[in-house]
């Protein structure tokens, strides 16, 4: 699934992991630029694109560092996965 709202544009994925199928959505400055973008406005692009679920960013130790296009990246937490307070209301 593809979205686009004021300079950003999102792209939602499915893909297979050991917890099953989950989403993986990138979003990105439709102009190439450095994402400069509140929690606010992130809130609303993942809503609008995957909806109401529990996503989370992953920033990855150096050695596993990809970084060569400029894309916020999100993955779904399923619920039956335990990261404590995650799925209590506590985020």
């Amino acid at each position: 699934m593809s979205y686009w709202i004021h300079t950003y544009e999102a792209w939602s994925t499915p893909r297979q992991t050991p917890w099953g199928m989950i989403d993986h959505l990138r979003i990105r400055r439709r102009d190439g630029k450095e994402i400069t973008i509140t929690w606010d406005l992130l809130q609303k692009i993942k809503q609008e694109t995957v909806g109401d679920i529990t996503m989370i960013e992953v920033y990855p130790e150096t050695a596993l560092e990809v970084n060569d296009i400029n894309y916020r990246h999100f993955w779904e937490v399923p619920t039956d996965v335990m990261i404590p307070g995650l799925h209590e209301g506590h985020v």
